[in-house]
């Protein structure tokens, strides 16, 4: 039987916690990655491996939620300039009303642990016509 390695008992040092941050956020926007993915996928899976892989993502989902870590994907809600998202891109899409900004598409979820940001979602943001382009069209 071979002898346990015996690691020493130090506490985490602001590094240690800022890496530790770090790693929690890049498991949930991978993970939130990889529910996208499937989501897309899941009709050509058979019934089996659907149920299976829905069955995982559900565990792993209580995981997140047994440890207060929320993962936010902002996509379609109203993008208010200053709050917690940061835009990554702006465009103009002429179907929203005038001077209207949504999320149109979201490139990393906002993460929260126990009700706390801890990183901002990072978004492209669709802006309706202003009137300086509504009157250049007339």
């Amino acid at each position: 039987m071979k002898d346990k390695k015996s690691y020493p008992l130090v506490h985490a040092s602001k590094s240690d916690h800022s890496e530790s941050v770090d790693f929690l956020v890049d498991m949930a926007i991978e993970f939130w990655r990889l529910e996208k993915r499937l989501s897309k996928i899941k009709s050509s899976l058979s019934n089996v491996d659907a149920q299976d892989f829905g069955d995982q993502m559900q565990r792993m989902t209580a995981v997140f939620e047994k440890h207060q870590i929320e993962i936010h994907d902002p996509k379609g809600e109203i993008y208010i300039d200053g709050r917690a998202l940061k835009a990554i891109y702006i465009e103009e899409v002429a179907s929203l009303p005038v001077g209207e900004c949504r999320v149109i598409e979201t490139i990393k979820p906002s993460v929260c642990r126990k009700g706390v940001q801890i990183f901002q979602g990072e978004v492209i943001v669709g802006q309706g016509p202003s009137q300086k382009s509504i009157k250049a069209k007339l």
